[in-house]
């Protein structure tokens, strides 16, 4: 399921708050322990649960308004077991950044997020959460991926107004809270709270997405039940049960209408071609569903439907290296060796340090027989993963082409200690040994392979008459 994490982070989240609630008015220690591990579920499913802590006390303060300062900071203090589990899986995805990638991309930053990028970057989000509270109200043309216009001036109107209308907004929020009428204040400060994690304070991977908004909505949520239920709860007391029942139509309505488009979406999703293809309707320069449909249409065989994605995808962002990459090897599984070269030599050029764009770039040039720039970007290769066996391999395999055994068999003895059942190196290396005489290890080689289902008999039979010969 996409993006289940989300939702696992949301319904620990919930169970968080709902305990601690649970324990403040009950006073049973057991609802506290609950509180404190759904916490940490909810952190192990996303990093985005870091506002939970927050959330626990936001929650008490619109329920119960500001208490004296002493109980403030008891209040504060029954919280530090669930702020120190936050510190500690933040401290732990910092130290690990590896593990990060599983907990969704908040916190996670680019790949290159230079100054300028970042300031892009935070210039254009205040457009963004403009956006995400329009489609709050109005859930229509939703994608994967949003088009998000990148605004690098601060008097851009487009920054500017946004700003303002979400500083007023701000405003509003401070003084309902300060009147006593919380509810508004309560569905601001929750969505401002939730949402900053996912705000790009920390620049992300991902800009805008729907996923973002599962539980800043909620404070939206609890503004629309509000107002949907205002004039039923107004007339709740009087005798006229058809207006308080016409009073509730609005509510049916709101309901039904987006229970419908709820429906609607999910179908959306029944695979990944409609998913995508639905993205570019909704949104036709989408790189991201561009690059999806072409990586599915190439592993199903389709190399002309994926050529044509990887196409259009370079018509939106013409030299990304990832597009550039995906397009060479795909030319590649069509034998288009010349048009593969000139994309990943590209692919290169946008980004040197791809890995497997020089490992891909080393092939395309071998087969070409251009032994120096093959070895060039083998080289390159295994400076960026010194053990990356294939590139041992494959240099094993050009120095036996060019007549140099002696190095042939230093790369492929490199390879196969870091990897020893990568076959095309054994295949080469007990041809190596056979033509040296060191028949008892090209025999081990053989097993091996014969262990890993290939087929041994050509080599076989080269063994069987390089013994007759030494007979």
């Amino acid at each position: 399921m996409s993006a289940r994490k989300d939702v696992l982070c949301l319904a620990f989240f919930l169970a968080a708050i709902l305990s601690y609630e649970k324990y403040e008015t009950k006073g049973k220690s057991l609802f506290y322990v609950a509180s404190v591990a759904a916490t940490g579920l909810a952190l192990l499913s996303k990093l985005t649960a870091v506002t939970i802590p927050v959330c626990i006390l936001f929650f008490d303060l619109c329920r119960n308004g500001l208490p004296p300062p002493s109980d403030l900071r008891r209040k504060i203090v029954r919280l530090a077991p669930h702020v120190l589990l936050v510190c500690l899986v933040v401290a732990i995805n910092f130290v690990r950044p590896e593990g990060a990638s599983s907990h969704g991309d908040a916190l996670a930053g680019l790949e290159s997020a230079g100054g300028a990028v970042t300031r892009d970057i935070w210039l254009s989000m205040p457009l963004v959460v403009c956006r995400y509270i329009g489609m709050l109200f109005a859930p229509y043309h939703l994608s994967t991926h949003y088009d998000v216009a990148r605004i690098s001036r601060l008097f851009d109107p487009r920054a500017l107004a946004p700003i303002a209308f979400l500083l007023g907004l701000a405003l509003v929020g401070v003084a309902d809270f300060l009147r006593g009428k919380k509810t508004l204040a309560f569905a601001i400060g929750w969505f401002a709270i939730t949402f900053l994690p996912t705000s790009n304070i920390i620049p992300a991977a991902a800009m805008m997405t729907d996923r973002y908004m599962h539980i800043p909505s909620i404070g939206f949520s609890v503004l629309l039940a509000a107002v949907l239920m205002y004039p039923a709860m107004r007339i709740k007391e009087t005798d006229k049960p058809a207006l308080r029942l016409a009073a509730l139509l609005p509510v049916i309505a709101i309901v039904l209408l987006f229970s419908v488009q709820t429906i609607r979406r999910n179908s959306d999703w029944r695979d990944t071609e409609s998913l995508f293809t639905r993205t570019l309707l909704v949104n036709p320069r989408s790189f991201d569903a561009y690059l999806a449909l072409g990586a599915m249409k190439d592993r199903s065989g389709d190399f002309d439907g994926a050529i044509k994605m990887y196409r259009d995808a370079l018509e939106v962002s013409p030299d990304h290296y990832r597009v550039l990459y995906n397009l060479g090897v795909t030319y590649r599984k069509k034998g288009w060796i010349r048009e593969a070269t000139r994309a990943l030599e590209r692919s290169r050029d946008a980004n040197p340090e791809f890995l497997v764009t020089r490992v891909n770039l080393a092939l395309a040039y071998h087969e070409q027989k251009r032994y120096v720039e093959a070895i060039a970007e083998n080289r390159e290769a295994l400076r960026l993963a010194p053990d990356y066996a294939p590139s041992r391999g494959d240099l094993g395999r050009i120095y036996l082409e060019t007549g140099e055994p002696d190095l042939a068999l230093v790369e492929l003895n490199r390879a196969l200690e870091i990897q020893p059942d990568l076959a095309p190196s054994l295949t080469d290396r007990a041809g190596v040994l056979m033509r040296r005489g060191r028949l008892d290890e090209a025999e081990r080689d053989l097993r091996r392979l014969e262990s890993l289902g290939v087929d041994t008999r050509p080599l076989r039979a080269k063994l069987e008459a390089e013994r007759a010969r030494g007979q």
